[in-house]
């Protein structure tokens, strides 16, 4: 809360159920499959009125998720896997999602649902010698209803601001590519590297660019 208001109880309860299943096609190949279901419900979530300074109750909401994976996992070789996979995916819209007023300029939105994303993946991993191990992939990932602020969703008169509000409203992509080295030269002492390379679109505004994660990151380790 902010300094010099009462304090206010934000909770959410959060349940998932989950199966996973591994079937070994032949002595290279694996298949992997998984789905899970999820429920968020809003606990309590109270609201302050400064003008009147009273407490009140946001609506109750809640949101169900579901995610399926499957995969396939090859062994061309001795020490080396070839791994596609296609999962969906989804997050729930946070507390700070919901419920922020965003030091005024914004209304809360309760009912915001989940993003989903549909995942592709293509892995690569070669172990060369008992220290040094190279991975790759590529990936593509398709985001929809994405939490997007939309603005002048509400004019407020007496602050005489336009005021915006999240809303499930958009579509994104994401695609790039990953590759890393690894050695080990004890249990203990491992070096390695990795490059990622990721580009990601506004499919609902291409004109829009997103700015909060680098197109190119190199690290060690």
């Amino acid at each position: 809360h902010d300094i010099g208001q009462p304090v206010r109880t934000m909770s959410d309860g959060t349940s998932t159920a989950a199966v996973e299943n591994e079937l070994q096609l032949a002595d290279d190949l694996r298949l992997l499959s998984g789905f899970s279901f999820a429920n968020r419900t809003s606990i309590e979530a109270q609201n302050y009125n400064s003008s009147t300074g009273a407490i009140t109750d946001f609506p109750h909401n809640n949101n169900n998720a579901w995610d399926l994976q499957g995969g396939l996992e090859y062994r061309p070789g001795p020490g080396s896997t070839l791994t596609f996979s296609i999962a969906r995916k989804t997050r729930f819209a946070t507390i700070q999602d919901r419920y922020s007023y965003s030091l005024g300029a914004a209304i809360p939105n309760p009912y915001l649902t989940s993003e989903y994303t549909v995942n592709y993946d293509l892995g690569y991993k070669r172990v060369f010698t008992r220290w040094l191990t190279l991975t790759a992939s590529l990936f593509y990932s398709h985001i929809g209803n994405t939490i997007l602020s939309v603005n002048n969703v509400y004019y407020d008169s007496a602050t005489h601001v336009d005021e915006s509000q999240e809303q499930n409203v958009g579509r994104s992509e994401y695609l790039g590519g990953e590759t890393g080295l690894e050695s080990a030269f004890s249990p203990s002492v491992k070096l390695g590297a990795n490059y990622t390379y990721i580009k990601r679109n506004d499919l609902s505004n291409p004109s829009i660019l997103f700015t909060d994660v680098p197109r190119n990151k190199l690290f060690g380790y």
